[in-house]
């Protein structure tokens, strides 16, 4: 209660003193009751905390609203960045690792909606606030139309439940609320000092300008006016902040929302679990893994439908799909090639945000009717997706290495694989130096993950992986590059490319094969 009464009455008092002193100053220059200048004493004594308390909220909204408030410090960041997000669409939930940053809850899981109350508190859908600044500035909006739909926007309920259980929680309040106070003092001060030039600018230029006295009028109710205004934006998000914090509380409190580690490991074949355990109790091996994406850990190819979005969005032509699929029947190197270069004069939001389209399209394809095409969506494959989170759940470091758009990639492995944009590895083009929208050239960047490229672009990384899964000849060399005693998944039916496959392993590499 006191480092409340401290984030209130400060700034009060730094609002009033300069009206104070300004009404003290003038005396009967200013066109009020006399009365009311010698009460004034006793009445801005009385309005400090309620005036206080007004402003506090006012600022808080103005630093939440405009500067992003928690979200942009340092350790929300780092809890950001310790946070898993799992979407698995067979299930319609998103399942969250809390075990890094909130180790007695473990992993529990989230309906959709319940996600986006609990982790996007602010967005337009939950608070009904749509300003284009702080929760909805370019940036976060340009997060949520580039397929992060399941990002931790807003993490100050989590860093709290952090807090609460350590001895140092009274003093890191007591320090919260002195930088509190500290910021909205200062901001009180700099609008009181405005509102008191007014008070002078009546009192010294001309008592009974009637000018003066409605620019006073004009400023103090503008400024009232704005207050108001902040104030019930400020009213909208303290609910959906309650809702948040209410819902996260409920859910990790929730017994049948919690997932055993367990979970994942059932739904694997046993040769894979198995091997994953021989992998683990031989500690001489990097706990690396490396999983090719389309029709690997995706069932469907993410480019291509990438690519079908954006013509259908009229930023690509027929002609150029007519092209693309010409080239995948002569070479298909080339027209995986292809299929990123044709993206030049976009920008990357534009292939982020077609990437959204993709993946929450209600229909099971994109249909290009003038073409008599029909794209599936891809969908994260189960069982492979509960393998990842298994292997990471047992330490391992996990990299994506991919023919398609690195930016396609980057919002698939953030979406249905909790990993991080430095571990995924896609194909990339140059970008306009300078643009400030990310416009992308149809130079592509080496070394260019497919075939051979594929190890290579890896080999920036790590030298040694010990897991790899992939599906066509274009992932041989990344599913050699395991070391000795280590497991290659491999995953389709095609019996002559699978014994290609084990003969360029040899005896000591172990290869599974999962039908598809």
């Amino acid at each position: 209660m006191e480092q409340l009464l401290f984030r209130h009455l400060i700034p009060g008092l730094f609002l009033l003193l300069p009206i104070y002193l300004s009404m003290i100053l003038l005396g009967n220059r200013l066109p009020i009751p006399s009365e009311f200048v010698n009460m004034a004493t006793a009445v801005f004594t009385s309005l400090v905390l309620p005036v206080g308390y007004i402003f506090y909220q006012f600022y808080r909204i103005v630093w939440q609203v405009i500067g992003g408030g928690y979200e942009k410090l340092p350790f929300v960041n780092i809890v950001r960045d310790n946070l898993k997000a799992y979407n698995q669409p067979h299930l319609s939930r998103v399942v969250v690792d809390f075990s890094e940053v909130l180790p007695q809850f473990g992993m529990r899981w989230f309906g959709y909606s319940e996600f986006i109350i609990a982790f996007d508190p602010f967005s337009p859908q939950v608070s009904k606030v749509n300003f284009p600044i702080g929760f909805n500035s370019k940036n976060n909006r340009s997060i949520r139309a580039n397929g992060r739909k399941h990002f931790f926007h807003f993490l100050e309920h989590v860093s709290d439940i952090i807090l609460f259980d350590q001895p140092s929680y009274g003093y890191a309040r007591s320090v919260s609320s002195a930088r509190y106070s500290t910021h909205a003092s200062r901001a009180a001060f700099f609008v009181g000092l405005i509102l008191a030039s007014g008070l002078f600018l009546i009192g010294f230029e001309n008592s009974n300008s009637d000018i003066f006295i409605t620019l006073a009028f004009v400023l103090g109710v503008s400024f009232f006016v704005a207050l108001l205004f902040l104030l019930s934006i400020r009213t909208s998000y303290s609910n959906s902040e309650y809702n948040a914090r209410v819902t996260l509380l409920t859910i990790l409190n929730l017994s049948e929302r919690e997932i055993q580690a367990s979970e994942f490991k059932n739904t694997l074949p046993q040769a894979l679990v198995e091997k994953l355990s021989q992998i683990n109790s031989q500690p001489k091996y990097a706990k690396i893994a490396a999983f090719d994406m389309d029709d690997t850990l995706l069932i469907g190819d993410i480019g291509d439908a990438v690519f079908a979005q954006l013509v259908l969005e009229n930023k690509l032509s027929s002609q150029h799909w007519i092209q693309y699929a010409s080239l995948l029947k002569e070479n298909k190197t080339e027209a995986y090639k292809y299929a990123v270069k044709v993206l030049a004069g976009l920008n990357v939001d534009d292939v982020y945000q077609a990437t959204n389209m993709v993946i929450n399209s209600p229909n099971p394809a994109i249909i290009l009717d003038e073409l008599n095409v029909q794209v599936p969506v891809p969908i994260p494959d189960p069982i492979l997706q509960s393998f990842l989170i298994e292997v990471r759940l047992n330490g391992f470091d996990v990299y994506v290495v991919t023919a398609t758009n690195i930016w396609s990639a980057q919002v698939i492995g953030a979406e249905y694989f909790g990993l991080p944009k430095p571990h995924i590895i896609g194909m990339q083009t140059a970008l306009v130096p300078n643009s400030k929208s990310g416009e992308i050239t149809p130079n592509l960047l080496e070394p260019i993950p497919i075939g051979d490229g594929k190890s290579q672009a890896l080999k920036k990384f790590t030298n040694n992986i010990i897991i790899a899964a992939g599906n066509s000849k274009q992932d041989f060399s990344l599913l050699q590059m395991i070391d000795e005693d280590g497991l290659a998944i491999w995953v389709g039916n095609d019996d002559s490319i699978i014994n290609s496959l084990r003969a360029n392993l040899g005896d000591k590499k172990e290869l599974l094969v999962i039908d598809r």
